[in-house]
């Protein structure tokens, strides 16, 4: 077996990915570290309260595996303006929708490398801008051999808006690579919900392919582009009973 770490993201702090990496280092000091990243120069982004602009000076130095991303409009934009013929789930005008896919198609450009991985192989798909509490570095850490003998896919149990977190997912190549394309089934998830939504895209497909999910208690945080981190909350919204019913039936 061996172990991969997949960043992806667009590079809002290098000083939060150098962390990431060397904390998964410390669970698994072979692990192969790869980091596809998408360059955008300017952040305006009215929903998370963030402007300015950013640094990529250094980020080729990051990993030996580290690439640009450039995003193939001829899949995006069909994608796109499809979502938009539905419920602005935001209501951000789709601002979200427009990242979210970019996010997806950072994902799916590690399609290639991963088909050539053995079904044994351990993936951790991580977004560059995630960060760990201490109590769930922790968790993790104390959780690792399990993971790493299991056939499930583990996710942080917070944050699962009507479907499932995003954020992480650790898992064994086929089922990783499954969620890691989920690009291709965005269409059918759109018609399914009524709307494009990060979490539920996710709940379709393991719905869809009958994946086993693990949740992990652990709390992720996303570094914003001034330093501050929004971090998920801990215990499940009281508003979203069924999103707890469904963690603690996972458990």
């Amino acid at each position: 077996m061996k172990y991969y770490l997949l960043l992806y993201g667009i590079g809002r702090d290098l000083n939060n990915v150098k962390s990431t990496i060397d904390f998964f280092k410390s669970l698994e000091p072979n692990i192969n570290v790869i980091y596809h990243y998408l360059k955008v120069d300017n952040i305006s982004n009215l929903r998370t309260n963030e402007k300015g602009h950013i640094c990529y000076e250094g980020i080729d130095q990051i990993t030996k595996q580290t690439q640009e991303v450039l995003i193939d409009d001829s899949i995006k934009k069909p994608l796109y303006n499809y979502s938009k013929e539905f419920i602005d789930g935001h209501n951000d005008n789709y601002k979200s929708n427009d990242n979210l896919l970019n996010q997806l198609l950072i994902l799916d450009s590690f399609s290639e490398k991963i088909t050539r991985l053995s079904a044994e192989d351990l993936i951790v798909a991580f977004r560059d801008d995630i960060i760990l509490d201490k109590l769930s570095a922790l968790i993790l850490k104390h959780n690792w051999k399990k993971i790493t003998n299991s056939n499930n896919v583990f996710v942080s149990a917070f944050s699962w808006h009507g479907g499932i977190n995003d954020k992480f997912l650790i898992s064994k190549k086929n089922n990783a690579k499954i969620l890691i394309t989920r690009i291709n089934h965005v269409k059918d998830s759109i018609n399914h919900f009524q709307h494009l939504n990060a979490e539920e895209l996710i709940l379709y497909l393991v719905n869809k392919m009958n994946l086993t999910i693990t949740p992990l208690f652990c709390r992720v945080g996303r570094v914003r582009i001034n330093g501050l981190v929004k971090w998920d909350p801990f215990f499940p919204s009281i508003t979203r009973i069924k999103d707890i019913i469904r963690v603690l039936k996972k458990l």
